[in-house]
């Protein structure tokens, strides 16, 4: 039995989770390597060409499936690629491919910023990328009040004013 609790595993997940029993994770956050436009990572490493990518992720996400508990969730970081002059739909493809191949129904999207970069010269930069939340099922874990924060002064002084409808 592989030892699963605060272990790092360096190496192809898809490989590695093979070994793993079904229904043993609670929460998969993966930020895979993006589709490549002539793009290369520090390391060299180049990802699967937009047309291939998602025959490339399907199986991890398989493998996913398999060893997530049924109450549990999956989030996918992604980013989109401009792909000769157009932005790839690979992105899309990937998430309906998602929910018509696996159990995995898509149950939010977020959206991680990217403050920082500056503006191309010939088109709007996306400065956002992808989380796609998944679960199996209804009434998966989920605690909304870890994410929330308090209101300001400000916000709580304007709900005590009344909704004012124009006539």
């Amino acid at each position: 039995m592989i030892n699963t609790i605060n272990n790092v595993m360096c190496g192809d997940c898809e490989l590695i989770l093979k070994d793993f029993p079904e229904k043993i994770c609670q929460l998969i956050f993966t930020s895979p390597v993006y589709a490549d436009i002539s793009n290369k990572y520090t390391d060299g490493y180049k990802g699967p060409s937009p047309d291939k990518y998602c025959d490339w992720m399907i199986p991890k996400i398989k493998e996913f499936a398999r060893i997530l508990k049924n109450d549990g969730s999956f989030v996918l970081n992604i980013d989109s690629k401009v792909e000769k002059g157009f932005e790839s739909i690979y992105v899309y493809e990937l998430v309906t491919r998602i929910v018509k191949e696996t159990e995995f129904k898509l149950w939010d999207t977020l959206f991680w910023s990217k403050l920082k970069g500056l503006p191309l010269q010939n088109r709007f930069w996306n400065k956002v990328e992808f989380l796609f939340v998944f679960a199996k099922e209804k009434g998966f874990k989920f605690n909304i009040n870890k994410f929330r924060t308090e209101y300001s002064p400000v916000s709580i002084n304007r709900m005590k004013s009344p909704i004012k409808f124009k006539k």
